[in-house]
């Protein structure tokens, strides 16, 4: 999902509502870096040998650089968009095999505002508020769901790249 209320933004909101401001954040915010971390490992152990195989060693070698010099800039601004996919970012910081550390501290840094706002947000309202307003988002995904396809098409490639399947280069 990438919209500034992903499941990540939810449980943040419930974590407000349940533990107040700062509590509710530092534990939405240990979950998010869980989440975060297990991610860009995944992404390193098993997703480089994949995505080599669809796109050339020259645009990976593009990648690599560019996470090399403006990584930690990288991540830090995509944390701080909230409507930046946050698994995406993890998952691509990964594969181009980003310093850890600077993944880390930047995902930290860039994820302290929201964390703060969504939790703070929860905390002010009540748990019946909290409830209608949960209820509002998840009918709004659901009636973007439809778009989201014509999207990932566009992006990937479209229904003739996949069927012929050939490689984008």
């Amino acid at each position: 999902e990438a919209h500034p209320l992903e499941l990540g933004g939810r449980a943040v909101l419930v974590a407000g509502s349940l533990y107040g401001t700062l509590a509710g954040a530092f534990y939405a915010a240990i979950g998010t870096l869980i989440g975060a971390v297990a991610c860009y490992f995944i992404a390193v152990r098993f997703g480089r040998d994949f995505v080599e195989r669809i796109i050339s060693e020259k645009h990976m070698a593009v990648v690599d650089t560019f996470f090399r010099r403006h990584g930690f800039v990288s991540v830090l601004v995509a944390r701080l968009v909230p409507v930046m996919s946050f698994d995406a970012v993890s998952y691509g910081a990964g594969l181009a095999e980003m310093d850890f550390w600077k993944f880390l501290a930047a995902t930290v840094l860039g994820m302290i505002p929201a964390t703060l706002i969504y939790s703070f947000i929860g905390d002010e309202l009540s748990f019946q508020s909290l409830l209608v307003v949960m209820a509002a988002i998840v009918i709004v995904s659901a009636a973007a769901l439809p778009f989201s396809g014509g999207i990932a098409q566009a992006i990937g490639g479209g229904k003739e790249a996949k069927k012929k399947g050939r490689r984008r280069r």
